[in-house]
Parts: C-alpha cells; sequence; structure tokens
C-alpha cells in the first residue's frame, strides 16, 4: 500500500509504521465493519462461501513483535522448501461476486497473528494452532451474523476435527449448518 502512495506521503515511510506500531489497535471492530459491508453484496437467502488460508509476511530484524521462521508455501516446491523469518497471518475471507465481473472475489475481513509457541510460553499464553486460530475467526463471524449460512473452505491444514465441531455447534444455534473443509 505504501509502494503505491509513495508520491502522496510527505517524509520517509517508516512514519507511517510508527503509527501503527505504537498505538493499540483492535482489528474485531474493523473486522466487523468490513464484513457488515461485504455481505451487503450477498444474497441473504443464499449460504456465504467464506475462504480460510495463511500468509507469510517477512519481516527482518530483531525486535519485531510476533515474528517466526515459516514455511513459504508460494515460494517453495516440491524439490526446494523455503522458509521466511516473519509473520504468519491467517486470514478469513468473504467470496463475493459483484456485477462488474464474472469471476468471484474473495475479500479478506478478519486476520489473526500466528505467533510462534516460543514466544508463547515466554509470555504465558495458551500456544494456538493455525486450525485453532481459523477457528476462532469462524467462531467470530458466526457470532456476529447468526442468521446467515456460511461454507467455509480451507486447505488440509484447516481440516483438524475441532474445527468441523466447532462449525457445527455454533452452527445449530446460529441457524448456519453448511460446512466443508
Amino acid at each position: 500500500m505504501l509502494r503505491m502512495v509513495q508520491g502522496l506521503i510527505d517524509g520517509h515511510f517508516s512514519t507511517c509504521h510508527r503509527v501503527f506500531s505504537r498505538a493499540a489497535w483492535s482489528l474485531w471492530p474493523l473486522g466487523r465493519m468490513l464484513a457488515q459491508a461485504v455481505l451487503r453484496w450477498t444474497d441473504p437467502d443464499q449460504p456465504v462461501i467464506v475462504a480460510m488460508d495463511d500468509t507469510t509476511a517477512q519481516h527482518k530484524g530483531r525486535h519485531v513483535y510476533g515474528k517466526g521462521c515459516h514455511h513459504d508455501a508460494v515460494r517453495s516446491s516440491h524439490k526446494h522448501i523455503v522458509w521466511r523469518w516473519g509473520h504468519k497471518w491467517v486470514v478469513l475471507a468473504i467470496s463475493v461476486k459483484f456485477p462488474f465481473t464474472w469471476r468471484r472475489w474473495a475479500l479478506p475481513v478478519l486476520a489473526a497473528l500466528y505467533r510462534p509457541a516460543e514466544l508463547n510460553r515466554v509470555e504465558g499464553r495458551r500456544h494456538k494452532t493455525p486450525a485453532e486460530l481459523a477457528r476462532q475467526l469462524v467462531a467470530v463471524l458466526i457470532h456476529w451474523f447468526p442468521g446467515r449460512k456460511f461454507i467455509v473452505l480451507g486447505d488440509g491444514g484447516y481440516s483438524a476435527p475441532g474445527q468441523r465441531r466447532v462449525c457445527l455447534q455454533d452452527g445449530r444455534r446460529a441457524g448456519s449448518l453448511q460446512t466443508s473443509i
């Protein structure tokens, strides 16, 4: 984003980084507003397709919070495995069909930072796997929109038994029974 608006911002790009790193931010209110805006483009009677995946953002340096060494599936192949130092984000995206295009768009609305097990141990937190973070994001989405039906799609990394169980349990309460992992 900073590269795109490079000519419009005065000063060094680190000023923007400082704004986000020094303030207390919660992505939950923003995620809810984004999800509400995106769901306006979907038919309320049809199930909403939700995609789950993770992405690795490379960050180097001693003082980068939450970084770890993660497998980068985009840059890896069967013969060559690439590892990146940085953040691993679990992302929930809602699939939408806009009238101006023939293709569906996956619009990210929620994200959770995966923290390495060592960092969680040092900070006294319970370690959550990417599948557990995905389950949390789906549960929040179902809680926010109890009248909607969701079809949850994810790769093999998100096919943990707890994921389907939580979707079905939350779905029975919320009326969202269609899940697919």
